[in-house]
């Protein structure tokens, strides 16, 4: 399974992937670097163990969990290195949203509502694509149709 890490600069997500992975990676906001930490941990299971006891193979695989702690969003400024992070987000099967509530003024609620608002216009714009790229091909009733689900959905 790989679990995608994102949120604001200065959140908590490198603190929280380092809790997870053990690792150490660099923590303070990226530096403005756009660098991704990976990370993967084994995921320990009695099961796993009480079957290789009774089985006795010659290796025993345990279900892992990979982490990406995904470096924060550019700004509108960046909006290519922005495409490429969503890019990247798409290739998770899950993504954490991390808030932090740690400086005075802090708004967890508002950070909350820009991320998935940038995420669900990150959607639209897949679900848009694909829709003038149909206009162009030979019609696909099924596919406009549920595209235009998706495109309500959203």
């Amino acid at each position: 399974m790989k679990v995608g890490l994102i949120g604001h600069r200065g959140a908590g997500k490198t603190t929280i992937f380092n809790m997870l992975t053990g690792l150490q990676a660099r923590v303070g906001g990226f530096g403005g670097r756009e660098e991704v930490h990976l990370g993967v941990i084994k995921v320990p299971d009695g099961r796993v163990d009480r079957l290789s006891e009774i089985f006795k193979p010659k290796k025993t695989t345990y279900a892992e969990i990979r982490f990406t702690d995904f470096p924060p969003r550019q700004g509108d400024d960046n909006l290519k290195s922005n495409d490429a992070l969503v890019t990247q987000m798409r290739e998770v099967d899950a993504i954490a949203l991390v808030l932090g509530d740690f400086e005075p003024g802090a708004d967890p609620l508002k950070d909350l509502n820009d991320l998935l608002t940038e995420m669900i216009l990150a959607d639209m714009t897949v679900v848009e694509n694909r829709r003038a790229r149909l206009k162009k091909e030979k019609a696909r009733p099924q596919e406009e149709a549920l595209l235009e689900r998706c495109a309500k959905a959203l």
